[in-house]
């Protein structure tokens, strides 16, 4: 357990709703998914749920109903409403969200592949607890903003430079030089931290990042997506390797 638990790049709150800290400050450039943060944090338990299932109904929410989820995406779109985005995002391919440079969700139908489901129904009432019940600060800042006092747990997973996933366009070489120069600091001032990153992506390695790890722990990670890529044909090691490196 640590004093101040930060996730710089917060996504899904994944790795926050799994770890313990006396504040967490969680972060994200995705200013319509801290938009929707804020509003969990400042909604009561009761009415959020209720509006989802309003929602759901009023949209005929399914896995095969693409127009009613058309719909919902369009008025989300006019309205950026955080609460359209949740339901948004349980229909969407891949529950994935983006968006396109007007600020317009274009996430396409994740037809009879994603939907709302009891299962994801019970990861929202966790999530809402999880917020509810915890000190979070939700900021909305580019990685470069933070400043470190030396006291806390940096945690990091950032896009990935070598991959396509729609999450990491805009990331590029010189962002991981920055990142990996705000590590180096935060280091030097008494932080802990781990990074989350891929070293190697379809044969290709990262040599910025494999250079600058040798001299912190790297540890590799044998996960598999198997729900990520369905079209991805070549899973063998040699195609790619996640690691999260820490300085301790």
């Amino acid at each position: 357990k640590t004093d101040i638990f930060i996730d710089l790049f917060c996504g899904g709150l994944d790795i926050c709703l799994n770890s313990q800290a006396e504040q967490h400050v969680a972060n994200d450039i995705c200013t319509p998914l801290i938009d929707l943060y804020r509003y969990l944090q400042n909604t009561e338990k009761i009415k959020i749920l209720d509006r989802i299932d309003f929602l759901l109904d009023f949209y005929s929410i399914s896995m095969t109903n693409e127009t009613g989820y058309l719909s919902l995406r369009k008025d989300y779109n006019e309205s950026r409403d955080p609460i359209l985005l949740m339901v948004l995002m349980s229909n969407s391919f891949n529950h994935q969200i983006r968006f396109n440079k007007k600020g317009e969700f274009n996430m396409p139908f994740g037809r009879e592949r994603c939907c709302y489901n009891k299962k994801m129904g019970n990861n929202i009432i966790g999530l809402i607890d999880f917020i509810h019940g915890n000190k979070i600060k939700f900021e909305n800042k580019d990685f470069r903003e933070f400043e470190l006092c030396g006291n806390e747990f940096l945690y990091c997973d950032p896009p990935y430079e070598k991959t396509t996933a729609v999450y990491n366009s805009g990331w590029t070489e010189n962002e991981d030089r920055e990142l990996l120069c705000l590590l180096d600091n935060s280091s030097k001032k008494g932080c802990k931290f781990a990074l989350s990153c891929v070293l190697l992506h379809n044969g290709i390695e990262n040599m910025i990042i494999k250079k600058w790890a040798e001299k912190y722990t790297v540890h590799e990670i044998n996960w598999k997506y198997h729900n990520s890529n369905y079209q991805k044909k070549d899973k063998s090691k040699n195609a790619g390797m996640e690691v999260c490196i820490t300085n301790f």
